[in-house]
């Protein structure tokens, strides 16, 4: 009756209004900015909207939308050590803002709080030039709104870099289509560890497989973990793969995530980076030994980048940052899985000519791509190694028991790292992509923008084939294992038959013989149960032995078997 009341009256219920003065309170405030309240309220309202309400239903929203609600406080890491922190600062910088005005004394700046990065962002305001916003790791939910709200950032961008998918229904929803979100990229970068011990076991591809198989379940716990996010500090380290090559290397694959966008006059470019705090410090941790070897004989490969005259022309400030700590001996492996990508943030574009960083996004966004494409050409290199030593004959030859499971293993990565590079090269070759920049050029500067592009084209193609011939050798490899697989159980099969065919002839010596025995039996007079002369079994015995082997000889039984029936 009270439902019948209220229809009648047109009253409507309690939530229903409040959900309706958000939606009329955010529809008047579209045309400023959001505050961080108004950006929260947005997701929500958003995620609320069912599929019986609407065409395009938000519920892939809902936990986003719980997440930017959650009360958080960052749980500051200790960051003892760390040399690369700003001055005075308590806390750990989650962002790196730099300001690419070709005028300013101070280029980039740290931030622990999300207050300074609004304070900076209004200082910034009317600028004409472009700002680099560098994120690490895990961010709260205050980061979130202070980023999305200052610079109206597509909540579809943090939604796909932290993939929401944890403990929930999963929608299939990511990846979803590349012009969904055109001003966005996600690159992969690999860190390639190896373990300093040198493991020898009798059952080597038993134990290889043992460990992807740990590994792959203590990273479904870690992704499946409803916890993972409540739980993780700012500046965790964010892992989206691993993979276990043998037993002295292995590679752990994580993403940059590239959003591109325009604030008043200038323009923006979000990095965020899923490398932060060294793994051993965050919720990543279960990957300080994925090869059981303990994790101080750990160590990781830096991405090795290779710019021309650059030993010759080494910037002042890095010389000077050489010059504090010389170790001949290269890094220790007590220090962990040391990964390049933490070092992206700091001292970023100092081999970038200033004017064009400063109006041109996809130009100032460079250094990050080819870090990116360093990377994939280094982790291309030492899965070639691999295979090599799969694909060697004289692997092939000593292997006792062939397996494809290596082969099919490397495969499966390049697929994966084969489809990402085909998406950046979409990306690299639409027009407007990652170019939100509203600056015209000289033609001379134009020149040196379109030959960078023309340059990274080619190497991610570059790139892109080589995965392609990897992963054909990955398919012909296992086409000669089962070819080797095959000629092993046809020699297995002939060696079974030889041991047929000694048998047989062994039967035709002691058969005859075994039936003449059985035959006079033990009536001899020399065993005193009988009359008979024991040289009477030699008689009969010797002319039907040598019947016998001459029927061995001659295959004469052979034949006889085959003469067809009448």
């Amino acid at each position: 009756m009270v439902r019948s009341l209220s229809q009648s009256t047109g009253e409507i219920p309690e939530q229903q209004h409040k959900e309706a003065q958000g939606v009329e309170r955010l529809e008047k405030r579209r045309r400023r900015p959001y505050t961080r309240d108004e950006y929260a309220q947005a997701v929500l309202l958003y995620s609320q909207l069912s599929v019986t309400q609407s065409l395009y239903a938000g519920f892939h929203f809902e936990n986003l939308a719980r997440y930017l609600q959650q009360p958080h406080e960052a749980q500051i890491p200790d960051l003892v050590g760390n040399h690369h922190v700003a001055p005075n600062d308590p806390g750990f910088n989650f962002v790196t803002f730099y300001n690419l005005d070709p005028s300013a004394t101070i280029r980039e700046s740290y931030m622990n709080s999300p207050d300074v990065f609004e304070s900076k962002a209004k200082e910034l305001a009317d600028s004409p030039h472009g700002r680099l916003i560098f994120m690490k790791g895990y961010p709260s939910p205050e980061w979130l709104l202070a980023i999305g709200a200052t610079y109206q950032v597509d909540p579809e961008f943090f939604r796909r870099h932290l993939d929401f998918r944890h403990g929930m229904r999963d929608h299939y929803s990511l990846p979803s289509l590349p012009s969904t979100l055109s001003t966005a990229l996600t690159l992969r970068v690999a860190t390639i560890g190896a373990s300093v011990a040198k493991t020898k076991t009798d059952h080597e591809q038993g134990t290889i497989e043992a460990l992807r198989e740990e590994n792959k379940r203590k990273l479904d716990e870690y992704r499946e973990n409803p916890k993972s996010l409540t739980q993780a500090k700012v500046g965790d380290s964010i892992v989206r793969d691993i993979s276990i090559h043998d037993l002295q290397q292995f590679s752990i694959e994580q993403d940059i995530s590239l959003y591109v966008g325009t604030c008043g006059t200038g323009w923006f470019a979000l990095i965020w980076l899923d490398t932060a705090n060294d793994l051993r410090r965050s919720a990543t941790s279960f990957l300080t030994s994925p090869l059981r070897t303990g994790s101080w004989m750990i160590s990781s490969v830096p991405v090795i980048q290779h710019r021309p005259d650059l030993v010759l022309r080494l910037p002042r400030k890095l010389r000077g940052r050489a010059a504090e700590k010389v170790d001949l001996n290269g890094p220790k492996p007590s220090e962990g899985i040391m990964q390049s990508a933490c070092l992206l943030h700091l001292d970023y574009g100092l081999d970038l000519d200033k004017t064009l960083a400063a109006g041109s996004s996809f130009y100032a966004l460079h250094e990050i791509l080819m870090f990116t494409a360093f990377s994939e050409n280094q982790f291309l290199n030492m899965l070639e190694t691999k295979l090599q030593k799969e694909l060697d004959p004289a692997f092939l030859i000593r292997q006792s028991t062939p397996t494809l499971s290596n082969l099919l293993y490397n495969q499966r990565i390049l697929d994966r790292h084969i489809q990402r590079i085909k998406d950046n090269l979409n990306t690299f070759r639409g027009k407007e992509s990652l170019a939100c920049s509203r600056a015209t050029f000289e033609p001379e500067k134009q020149q040196i923008i379109d030959d960078m592009t023309k340059k990274l084209i080619h190497d991610f193609e570059y790139l892109l084939s080589r995965s392609l011939t990897l992963s054909e050798q990955c398919s012909r490899g296992m086409q000669v294992v089962m070819n080797n697989t095959m000629i092993k159980e046809s020699r297995d099969a002939m060696n079974q038959a030889e041991g047929v065919v000694k048998l047989t002839r062994l039967a035709f010596i002691f058969v005859p013989l075994s039936f003449t025995a059985s035959f006079f039996g033990m009536n001899f007079a020399q065993f005193g149960q009988g009359d008979l002369n024991i040289w009477i079994w030699f008689v009969v015995s010797t002319p039907i032995f040598i019947i016998s082997l001459l029927l061995m000889k001659y295959g004469f039984t052979l034949n006889f078997l085959r003469a067809p029936s009448k």
